[in-house]
């Protein structure tokens, strides 16, 4: 069957940036307990919310800013760029067309967080939770994901490239057009999780004795029997 445009996934979509956006914020303006930051271009710039148990940043451009604000406060993006912030650990209840760029998100939760049209460039994610997310069109480029966990995400549209999927827990996700065709997948083991996502003839045929173990078949080299690979159920 040939493939077609609708067998691959959907890039996601571009931020809608202000034309002319604000490069100040008063913060002694904005909401103590549920601030929104809207059309801000800034750089190197310290937001200090110490009360906030929400922070929403809509059509703003954050290039190196550090957000400082509790432990427990709980940050949304829509239409943003976010540039060089560190985000570990924090908890992320959803992103709708951000682009974030070498941003720390690692030990970031995500968990049952709403991602749309997102783009992750040389972004850390390592053991970041996408626990029960709803994941669509969205881009991984670069980076780290090692330890990443999907479990029983929903992944649509997704595309992960040069970078490897050591530790990704994938277990009961649904997977519809996730194309990993650009990821390292050397350190993949449980190749059942890869169950609905894209791959390269290339890497299946890497994969096809993993493949071959998980269901129960003997892979066996005529050449030298003592190198016989037993299916993964046999194996102590």
């Amino acid at each position: 069957m040939a493939t077609t445009a609708d067998d691959w996934a959907a890039p996601p979509r571009e931020p809608v940036l202000p034309d002319a956006p604000a490069v100040t914020v008063d913060l002694d303006d904005l909401d103590e307990l549920y601030p929104d930051i809207d059309g801000l271009d800034a750089e190197g710039l310290v937001l200090s919310l110490p009360e906030a148990r929400t922070l929403d940043l809509l059509r703003s451009r954050l290039r190196g800013c550090a957000i400082d604000v509790p432990e427990g406060c709980s940050i949304e993006a829509g239409d943003s760029v976010l540039d060089g912030l560190d985000l570990v650990g924090r908890r992320i209840t959803g992103l709708v067309r951000t682009h974030l760029v070498r941003c720390r998100l690692s030990g970031a939760d995500l968990a049952e967080a709403t991602l749309e049209d997102v783009t992750f460039e040389d972004c850390a994610l390592d053991l970041a939770s996408w626990r029960l997310a709803r994941i669509r069109r969205v881009a991984v480029h670069g980076g780290r994901i090692e330890g990443l966990d999907a479990t029983a995400a929903q992944l649509e549209d997704l595309t992960i490239t040069g970078v490897g999927l050591e530790d990704v827990l994938l277990e009961r996700a649904r997977c519809e057009r996730v194309d990993l065709t650009g990821a390292d997948l050397t350190s993949v083991t449980a190749v059942a999780t890869l169950a609905g996502a894209t791959i390269s003839p290339a890497q299946a045929v890497a994969l096809a004795a993993r493949m071959a173990r998980s269901i129960g078949v003997r892979v066996l080299d005529p050449e030298d029997p003592a190198r016989a690979f037993p299916p993964l159920r046999d194996r102590k």
